[in-house]
């Protein structure tokens, strides 16, 4: 089982419905990790979700 964030567990399952994916709750706060079967499909699933969302960070210079 890998650890996935909220959005990729949408991801995944509007491209593989049939995966299992399990959620754990929190009992006051209503939070919860979200974990998926590691399986070849899942996996490339992943990594093409993560090369379209690649979050860019921006250098500042720094002065001396």
């Amino acid at each position: 089982m890998i650890k996935i964030e909220k959005d990729v567990a949408v991801f995944i399952r509007s491209n593989l419905p049939t995966v299992c994916i399990h959620k754990t709750m929190k009992t006051e706060s209503k939070r919860g990790s979200y974990y998926v079967e590691e399986t070849s499909a899942v996996m490339r699933l992943i990594s093409q979700y993560r090369k379209n969302n690649e979050r860019v960070i921006e250098e500042y210079p720094v002065s001396k």
